[in-house]
């Protein structure tokens, strides 16, 4: 008696092959996708700066960064130039992707104003729009900000 296996059949075995390697060519030659970072190596400005608190409407300060330019850069640092060149080096992080955390070692003003965990309301290759929302009654000097950055 004969009991069909495909492993005993050399049909099954013959388009099999190829068709398995076929299918590992098109795994390997898919990457994943670099979309939960922003464009890299491009200079990002400051659109949008708005600072406010509980007792205040967000006021805009967007000309506190004019001039300023950023590099997002795929190593998760940020670079951020001064108007007068003197570069400012920090990190970023969207791993958790509602989350945007930035960080400077010793920011000095205006960039002590980007320190923190922004929550993302707009992430595309051209925009990045964030906002901080502040609702402790206790501090009385919580700030509420929000920052959009756009890809210059």
């Amino acid at each position: 008696m004969y009991i069909y296996s495909p492993f005993n059949s050399n049909v099954m075995q013959k388009p099999l092959i190829p068709a398995l390697l076929l299918c590992l060519v098109f795994v390997l030659s898919c990457g994943k996708s670099n979309d939960d970072q922003p464009e890299n190596a491009d200079q990002w400005v400051v659109s949008k700066f708005e600072v406010g608190s509980l007792d205040k409407d967000l006021a805009d300060s967007t000309a506190l960064f004019n001039g300023y330019l950023f590099e997002f850069n795929a190593d998760n640092t940020i670079s951020i130039i001064a108007p007068n060149g003197i570069p400012q080096e920090g990190k970023w992080d969207n791993s958790v992707s509602t989350i945007f955390d930035i960080t400077v070692a010793k920011p000095v003003s205006p960039v002590v104003y980007l320190q923190g965990l922004w929550t993302i309301v707009e992430y595309s290759p051209d925009v990045i729009s964030l906002e901080i929302i502040m609702d402790d009654p206790v501090n009385v000097f919580a700030q509420s900000r929000t920052i959009k950055f756009i890809k210059q």
